[in-house]
């Protein structure tokens, strides 16, 4: 916190101090708890904002809870913006993020002097309020990366605004930008309105980043889906050869089996051929020693002696008795036909 010095007690006792050395320069001086800090010869607002956060910052780690800091030598050549600037210092050395902090640290006061002739009051207030601006951006930036979204950003501005008893309308990721430039049209080149243009700037970069993790997340769960498919091709590719892997095995036990088999199935197939080379000399010789000694014996005329034969078949079936029959009885008569033996020619 910055006050202007009303007479408070202070621990320790800052004096800013120009000449020839090197800017930020610290030494102590004097009896008791003085700490001087160099502006070099030249001083500016940063070179100001800078010489008080390294002071507030070396006193701090030895335990201070106050200080007074005399302005004087900075108001005189930079006026209100020298006081601005030692202010921003100043608080910015003790910002602390509190998402992370271990332990509440101990509150710091540091009392400005030497504003005479400025509206110190007016200048520390505006001041105050772009602090506040810049310590907010730092602790929402600051935070881990999955809670870096535009939505959640939104809605801690919108509670900071509701805080500071502003009427917001509600952030959004769709109309932050929006709603922001319409604060930095207002602001105008103010500090405040060129701290907003910076939130904004940071929010557009988080805003860009977000949405590349989301379409990288979606390629992913893409990637992710695409992979089980494969995975499950696979199990189907597997699965296919196995059953070829069966397949091919029972084909091999087929081969064997019908290559056991061949010698048996070549043995039949030669006496199938010894036996039909046997039946057709057999026929051979039936037709030459039965058929055509047969034909030759009623030269030729085969056709007379089936009507022969054809004539004693009928005569034998009506003839059925040699002397006589009773009515209730039946009789049968056979014919014998008697030839000249038949010879076995050599």
């Amino acid at each position: 916190m910055v006050k202007l010095w009303n007479q408070e007690a202070a621990d320790w006792r800052l004096n800013l101090e120009l000449g020839d050395a090197a800017p930020l320069t610290l030494r102590t001086t004097g009896e008791g708890r003085t700490l001087t800090v160099s502006l070099g010869g030249e001083p500016t607002a940063e070179t100001a904002r800078r010489a008080a956060a390294k002071a507030v910052k070396a006193i701090r780690e030895l335990g201070a809870v106050s200080a007074v800091l005399d302005a004087a030598p900075a108001v005189e050549i930079l006026r209100e913006e020298a006081l601005s600037a030692l202010a921003q210092g100043a608080e910015l050395a003790c910002y602390r993020q509190e998402t992370w902090k271990q332990a509440d640290s101990k509150p710091f006061t540091l009392y400005l002097t030497g504003a005479d002739g400025l509206d110190a009051a007016a200048v520390l207030a505006e001041t105050d309020a772009v602090i506040r601006g810049i310590c907010f951006a730092r602790s929402l930036t600051n935070r881990p990366g999955n809670m870096l979204t535009p939505a959640l950003m939104a809605q801690d501005m919108t509670r900071a605004a509701e805080a500071a008893g502003v009427e917001a309308p509600e952030l959004t990721a769709e109309n932050y930008a929006q709603v922001l430039e319409g604060v930095i049209a207002a602001a105008g080149e103010s500090p405040a309105g060129q701290q907003v243009a910076a939130l904004k700037g940071s929010l557009d970069s988080y805003n860009g980043f977000y949405q590349g993790l989301q379409q990288y997340t979606a390629g992913v769960a893409q990637a992710q889906s695409g992979a089980g498919e494969l995975n499950t091709g696979i199990g189907s590719v597997k699965t296919g050869a196995d059953s070829l892997s069966a397949g091919a095995g029972q084909l091999y036990d087929g081969i064997l089996t019908m290559q056991n088999g061949a010698p048996a199935l070549l043995d039949g197939v030669t006496r199938l051929r010894d036996g039909a080379m046997e039946l057709t000399d057999g026929l051979k010789e039936f037709d030459e020693r039965g058929v055509q000694k047969l034909v030759d014996a009623f030269d030729g005329g085969v056709g007379e002696l089936m009507d022969r034969v054809d004539a004693v078949k009928a005569v034998s079936q009506r003839y059925n008795t040699f002397s006589g029959v009773s009515p209730d009885m039946d009789g049968q008569v056979k014919f014998l036909w008697r030839t000249e033996a038949v010879e076995r020619g050599d």
